[in-house]
């Protein structure tokens, strides 16, 4: 499954201002897959958002079930996915 949207919208993040920015939908179902897969996925959506405003987030939120430590994981990698590009 590879479901990731992409919209445009304004940003209301206080440390972003309100311009225009894209939102990047990550499947939530990656958090149920491997450290080595959820990194790779924040990664790819985060490379799709390229050169413009982004903001990182799940799709339909966490899904019941998921593992704490996956979420905890994927919010790590998000945080510091710019030194990983």
């Amino acid at each position: 499954m590879r479901a990731a949207q992409h919209g445009p919208g304004p940003c209301f993040a206080p440390d972003i201002g309100r311009k225009p920015c894209v939102q990047g939908n990550m499947d939530p179902g990656v958090l149920f897959g491997s450290r080595e897969a959820i990194e790779a996925r924040v990664v790819e959506t985060v490379r799709a958002a390229a050169g413009r405003r982004h903001i990182m987030n799940l799709g339909h939120g966490v899904l019941v079930g998921t593992p704490e430590d996956s979420v905890a994981h994927f919010f790590e990698v998000a945080k510091s996915v710019h030194q990983r590009l």
